[in-house]
């Protein structure tokens, strides 16, 4: 009785202690999302379809399978996987079976046994990031392929708290022990499982909260991200070229919204600088990027293996084809006042479509901009294949006055790529371009993908990567459900995103996912446990694409009085891909 007395003790003075650590280093969770029901936009996806798109694996791997189902949460008994305690990072609950027998949220998935240690993983799905749930008046509404909410960073900080109370508290590793082991549970095996946790927090997790925390040893903290943002580029280079050398690690201080993924298949360019230029390559380095395994340096016969599932990507990049931007439910939201959209349709044509409306590629069609490596125009691949796709304008970050850091940190960067026979200081562009094309290949020839197949699995494009000092103008089809706006999230509604920079909000939250249909964005005022979104901070500025009428940076047009803005935003709401593609012919 002594003995158990003295554990329960130890089991007590260490809670009290990991919830104190809690309080002062770990910011304050939001409440869980409470909706009394969901609905979904019909955006050409049967519902068997959206099930594999939230769960199909794209060879992420965030901890071995049967330790999420059984991690419980660090403040308590309750298992981490409960829904009430996902939505505070505002993970959406998927209670269908199919494709998703445990119940995991949107965007988790299973992964097969990894090609090296044979373990099976729970991992990140692209569901995770590109689906959003808005909540209006206690309903959810759920959009496919849009950016959702949820705070990956936060969410690492909580498994990391969590698998380091498992590991110190006897009483939370003996529950968790009996979970993972079931009938194999006994002492040498619960050591065995003890010092595997250790070795995880010390080596797979320790070298993500590393990447994310690059430079922090050296003065250079990164800019915290918050809800519904990544900064993707930096981290994936962190990714890639930090097991290569400690030198390529870079402090995250450009942080980007998710991008919207209808019609992203049939543009030219993607990615937030408009840098990838293949469908397949910008699908593998956004599976690397959410804790894919890659052998990289690594011995000849190995090298450049890795748990990125190439074709789930390839099935995957098939539906997101298909998926249209959602239409503005006026069941919903309220109706479009006819005479504003129709005032609206006319400044957009003046203003906006300039920029934003997509065209054709054509032989002559050129960025004026570095493209590494590879000749654009034009794309030999596709241009054998006699395909052409959606060229987006882009606009050098000199001219459009928006943040530039998210693309000048690509631009800038170089990487000590000696391990893998390149040199000390390469272009990122150019070694990404490498890695990836060793990692597909190595796929093909571990797989036995013949050469037909690998064509189709390039959708008609070349691996060519670049890096401009600038950022695209998307088409704007759907924008109603892609707050908060610009490239990095720093205006939280589309009537200010239509305002002299003075008048948008210097600081606001996020996290909040009461949708506000006039301003059209989500609810910005300060909560408890929202992210204080500070535009003085490194990445966040909220200046450029201005209209207004004094001439200079990041001026696009004349200043809008007040109800040509509202105008604008009631077209905005209405706006459809086919009227800004009107006119020109499908790609390809």
């Amino acid at each position: 009785m002594r003995s158990l007395l003295k554990k329960l003790g130890l089991a007590a003075l260490l809670a009290a202690v990991i919830a104190v650590a809690g309080f002062l280093f770990f910011p304050g969770l939001p409440k869980p999302i409470k909706v009394y029901d969901v609905v979904q936009l019909n955006q050409r996806w049967t519902a068997e379809e959206r099930q594999r798109y939230y769960h199909t694996s794209q060879g992420s791997q965030l901890m071995p399978y049967r330790w999420f189902l059984a991690l419980e949460q660090p403040e308590n008994r309750k298992l981490f996987v409960e829904p009430d305690y996902l939505t505070r990072f505002r993970l959406i609950p998927d209670v269908n079976p199919t494709n998703n027998p445990d119940r995991l949220p949107v965007g988790f998935a299973k992964d097969s046994p990894d090609p090296v240690t044979g373990v099976e993983n729970v991992g990140i799905t692209c569901a995770g990031c590109h689906t959003a749930q808005l909540n209006f008046r206690g309903l959810g509404l759920r959009i496919d392929g849009a950016p959702g909410q949820v705070d990956f960073d936060g969410l690492l900080q909580r498994v990391a708290l969590a698998m380091t109370t498992t590991a110190l508290d006897p009483l939370k590793l003996d529950r968790f022990a009996r979970r993972v082991l079931g009938p194999s549970y006994g002492a040498a095996a619960k050591r065995e499982l003890k010092e595997q946790v250790r070795r995880y927090i010390g080596g797979h997790l320790g070298r993500i909260r590393q990447q994310i925390n690059a430079d922090q040893e050296s003065g250079l903290a990164p800019t915290v991200a918050g809800f519904g943002r990544i900064d993707a580029l930096g981290q994936g280079g962190n990714r890639l070229f930090g097991p290569l050398s400690a030198r390529n690690l870079r402090s995250l201080d450009a942080p980007v919204n998710v991008i919207p993924l209808w019609n992203a298949h049939s543009y030219g360019w993607v990615q937030s600088n408009a840098s990838i230029r293949q469908p397949m390559a910008r699908n593998v380095i956004e599976a690397l990027t959410s804790y894919s395994s890659l052998v990289l340096p690594g011995k000849p016969d190995a090298i450049y293996t890795s748990s990125v599932r190439l074709k789930n990507l390839h099935d995957l990049e098939e539906m997101m084809a298909r998926l249209q931007a959602p239409q503005w439910p006026e069941w919903l939201f309220g109706k479009l006042d006819q005479g504003k959209l129709a005032r609206g349709k006319v400044l957009y044509g003046k203003l906006c479509a300039g920029c934003h409306q997509p065209e054709l590629e054509r032989p002559t069609t050129n960025d004026h901009v570095p493209v590494v490596p590879g000749p654009f125009p034009p794309d030999p691949v596709s241009q054998a294949a006699g395909k052409r796709f959606y060229h987006l304008r882009i606009f050098n970050v000199d001219v459009i006055g928006t943040d530039p850091r998210d693309a000048v940190n690509f631009a800038a960067r170089t990487v000590d790529a000696r391990a893998i026979g390149l040199g000390a200081d390469e272009p990122e562009a150019r070694v990404i371009f490498t890695v990836i094309s060793g990692l597909m290949q190595r796929y093909y020839q571990q797989n036995g993908i013949p050469p037909e197949q690998q064509a189709s699995w390039r959708s008609d494009r070349a691996n060519d990567w670049r890096a401009p000092r600038a950022y695209p103008a998307r088409p704007l089809a759907g924008i109603w459900a892609t707050a908060p706006f610009l490239h990095n999230g720093s205006v939280p509604n589309l009537y200010e995103l239509l305002s002299p920079v003075e008048e948008r909000a210097a600081t606001f939250y996020t996290g909040d996912l009461e949708f506000d249909p006039v301003r059209v964005g989500y609810q910005s005022d300060r909560f408890y446990g929202g992210f204080k979104f500070d535009t003085s901070q490194p990445g966040n500025s909220n200046a450029g694409h201005e209209f207004r009428d004094e001439k200079g940076k990041g001026r696009i047009g004349r200043r809008l009085t007040e109800e040509e803005r509202w105008q604008l935003v009631e077209y905005l709401k209405a706006l459809r891909f086919e009227d800004e593609a009107a006119g020109l012919m499908t790609p390809g």
